[in-house]
């Protein structure tokens, strides 16, 4: 029951977030489209487990600064996955 109420309150969350994020982030919006798995993963900071690989990763992110709406200079990758318990969410 509690896991429940945990994975309510972070959706809720996200909505939010996704809701503010046009104002502080991208002029572009980006999709990061979760996977569901059922194996189990890791929080330990490495992405080594298959679902990771298998996730969707968008990657053509956008400065905010210093240099507004340029290319972003460092690269960076957004992966989402989730089970019946938890959301997991990977950058590098």
């Amino acid at each position: 029951m509690l896991y429940i109420a945990i994975v309510k309150r972070a959706i809720a969350f996200l909505a939010l977030a996704v809701a503010v994020a046009p104002a502080f982030a991208q002029e572009r919006a980006k999709e990061a489209s979760p996977l569901r798995i059922e194996e189990p993963i890791a929080v330990d900071g490495a992405l080594g487990e298959p679902a990771w690989h298998r996730a969707g990763e968008p990657a053509d992110f956008i400065q905010f600064q210093p240099n507004r709406g340029e290319p972003a200079s460092v690269r960076t990758v957004v992966k989402v996955l989730y089970d019946s318990r938890v959301v997991y969410f990977g950058f590098h």
